[in-house]
């Protein structure tokens, strides 16, 4: 798993890449954005473009951040989700849970707007 960084304004833009399998993959995911809400970022965009799979471990962490960063004033949006995402989301109804859209460029407009 890799996470890749850009931050406009007061929003941290965030690109996975790989695999969220396991633990080996969410530890490191969730000690990253509690490092990011501990330093006062709120405003989250995750591109789920690169990741290749997900299991049920990767889509509570999703759910977990989801809950976390919003607890915090915060908010998180996902895009570019990739065909096994997006079918995923569907399957679980997470897709009514986690805010979703299709490009970066909504996430931000999104995020600005709040």
């Amino acid at each position: 798993m890799e996470i890749q960084t850009t931050d406009i304004d007061q929003i941290r833009i965030v690109r996975l890449e790989g695999r969220i399998l396991g633990e080996t993959a969410t530890d490191p995911l969730l000690e990253y954005f509690n490092a990011s809400l501990a330093s006062g970022i709120k405003k989250f965009a995750v591109d789920l473009q690169g990741l290749s799979h997900i299991n049920s471990l990767g889509l509570g962490l999703m759910v977990t951040l989801n809950t976390r960063i919003l607890n915090q004033g915060g908010r998180i949006i996902f895009y570019h989700s990739n065909p096994l995402t997006t079918k995923l989301f569907k399957v679980t109804r997470l897709d009514q849970v986690l805010e979703v859209c299709e490009q970066e460029s909504s996430a931000i407009d999104i995020l600005n707007a709040t």
